[in-house]
């Protein structure tokens, strides 16, 4: 199996001997791929791009994140009881950018510490918090504003048997109301910031788990939040933050 990132603009056209698993649209304009076949072909496939589309390959075993508690998230194969299978198709989410394994990081943390509850994952993408957190039991609304990834959210909740827990809805934070014991928010600082006050609404005695801003804005989030973090994570420059809030 072969992992590949691309510029987002790369042809791509598969030899003979070789699939597309797995392919997924990274924050930075780049594009994912997961392949699966025999060493040539992919030398193939590799000698028919423009070098300067490449931005990185290598062999991989599929798996794309393994969280503390013992969760694995991967892209191929059946789910289990401590296994999701994601598929992201265009829509963001993977577990490979360092926002999203950040998001899930303080996520398992969180659940494994509080348990269960009602939750909101605000810009779903693939869903793949909304996964993590039904895997453990919880409810969640999966929002995104994007009707693929909507679409990729519910399929991703099919596959893994948790369609029962998690509630896709297209929309923005109009389309939702709380309270909600925890909302998970992978977003632009552009939209964090000027819209904290809504956020931070819908868990005026819970749990909010930010990120999407790299930790130099770190002061802004605190300050639109009126919260000292409770955690911090930073990963490649990038920050999230979980914040609590009591009556």
């Amino acid at each position: 199996m072969w992992q590949v990132v691309l510029e987002a603009d790369a042809e791509v056209s598969l030899p003979a001997g070789l699939s597309l698993l797995f392919e997924d649209q990274l924050e930075t304009g780049r594009r994912l791929l997961l392949l699966d076949g025999a060493p040539e072909a992919f030398a193939r496939f590799l000698k028919g791009l423009p070098a300067e589309t490449v931005v990185s390959a290598r062999k991989t075993t599929g798996e794309l994140m393994r969280l503390p508690s013992g969760l694995r998230i991967k892209c191929f194969g059946k789910p289990g009881p401590q296994e999701i299978v994601l598929k992201a198709r265009g829509a963001f989410g993977s577990g490979l950018h360092p926002t999203t394994r950040l998001s899930l990081h303080l996520l398992d943390r969180f659940l494994l510490e509080e348990g269960p509850g009602f939750g909101l994952d605000l810009g779903a993408g693939t869903g793949v918090l909304s996964l993590v957190a039904a895997r453990r039991g919880a409810r969640m609304v999966a929002l995104d504003i994007d009707l693929q990834a909507v679409q990729v959210a519910r399929e991703n909740a099919l596959t893994n048997s948790l369609a029962p827990l998690i509630h896709p809805v297209a929309g923005g934070l109009e389309a939702v109301k709380g309270p909600f014991d925890f909302v998970v928010a992978n977003l632009y600082l552009r939209l964090l910031v000027p819209e904290a006050r809504k956020i931070r609404a819908l868990v005026p005695r819970g749990t909010l788990i930010l990120s999407g801003f790299f930790r130099e804005a770190l002061p802004q989030i605190v300050n639109a939040y009126g919260r000292e973090p409770q955690h911090v994570v930073s990963e490649e420059g990038w920050a999230a933050v979980l914040l609590r809030f009591t009556p």
